[in-house]
């Protein structure tokens, strides 16, 4: 059967056939050679033209850009992401700092004497004060971090449940750690936790822990502390001791935890924590979504009709 040619003459720069966008049975076939013809294809990821295929048109993978669950699992980190450095980020800045205080407390001073002979008592109290803000100033600027790995870990954690419940999942009881981990498992038919390659995903350990710690803030218990501390269960010494890290151990405090103790002063986190912890999902999520649903984040990105239908209009339909 001899292919159809298309006379781009006779189509009008206001379309999308123009460009070789043609729309057949709900999808779009692209006519690559066309966009290299106008010198479109800057425009375009380079994979578009080399990706081997049969049909002389490119016919993306998938309809839509939410039909790879990396890209879900994407946009919800991207979201966590953007509140915390555009909205949660601005909140901690704005909090008082120690040096803010010592330098208030110099100037409320000085303004109340004359005399030279005051200043290193002034300066002497400013420090003081700034000493004394510094603990409540960590306690409070902490207190958001964790909240925030909290939330982080529970919009992740349900983003996952809903990519794998439109994947064949069945949600009929409680979903916990537990069930996604068998989820996983149970696919692969891994009958042991060292079989399952989740548990062998370079940043598996980041979600692991992030679940440790958001269970340990949720209880205050000595269990969820131990299995952070010193996980009797974990035979894999280097994972014990990348998790012990985040908590403070029993000869640091000077005493041991007990149940009830507000896990937040015992949870280890630099300042840095949550943006860390934020790239290391994103790794997670992208090796998940090849493990399970054999997707490349890098191709999840364009490869859709909605994606290049997109770039098409970014660049080449400004008024709509």
């Amino acid at each position: 059967m001899t292919r159809e040619i298309f006379d781009y003459g006779k189509s009008n720069p206001n379309d999308y056939e123009y460009y070789g966008f043609h729309l057949k049975n709900g999808r779009y076939h692209i006519d690559t050679k066309r966009l290299k013809k106008l010198h479109c294809d800057g425009c375009f990821p380079e994979e578009l033209f080399s990706t081997p295929r049969n049909t002389h048109y490119f016919v993306p993978k998938h309809k839509n850009y939410s039909d790879y669950a990396i890209n879900i699992m994407r946009e919800q980190l991207n979201r966590l992401s953007s509140d915390w450095n555009t909205e949660y980020k601005t909140v901690i800045n704005k909090i008082t700092t120690p040096k803010e205080i010592q330098d208030n407390v110099r100037l409320e001073e000085i303004a109340y004497t004359s005399s030279p002979d005051d200043l290193d008592d002034i300066e002497f109290d400013a420090l003081l004060a700034g000493i004394r803000r510094e603990a409540k100033y960590d306690e409070v600027i902490k207190s958001i971090h964790l909240q925030y790995l909290q939330k982080i870990f529970t919009e992740f954690f349900r983003t996952i449940l809903l990519v794998i419940k439109d994947r064949g999942y069945e949600n009929t009881i409680d979903f916990t750690y537990k069930y996604f981990f068998q989820h996983v498992q149970s696919k692969f038919n891994a009958e042991t936790k060292r079989a399952n390659p989740l548990y062998r995903l370079p940043h598996y350990k980041y979600f692991d822990v992030l679940n440790k710690i958001d269970n340990f803030l949720k209880h205050n218990t000595v269990m969820a502390y131990n299995s952070l501390a010193n996980n009797a269960f974990e035979k894999d010494e280097k994972l014990k001791k990348f998790q012990s890290k985040f908590v403070y151990s029993e000869k640091e405090v000077g005493h041991p935890y007990e149940n009830g103790m507000y896990a937040g002063s015992w949870v280890k986190i630099k300042p840095s924590f949550v943006d860390e912890m934020l790239n290391n999902l994103q790794e997670f999520a992208n090796e998940f979504c090849k493990l399970m649903y054999d997707e490349d984040s890098k191709e999840a990105y364009w490869n859709s009709d909605e994606s290049l239908v997109k770039i098409l209009r970014d660049n080449f339909f400004d008024f709509m």
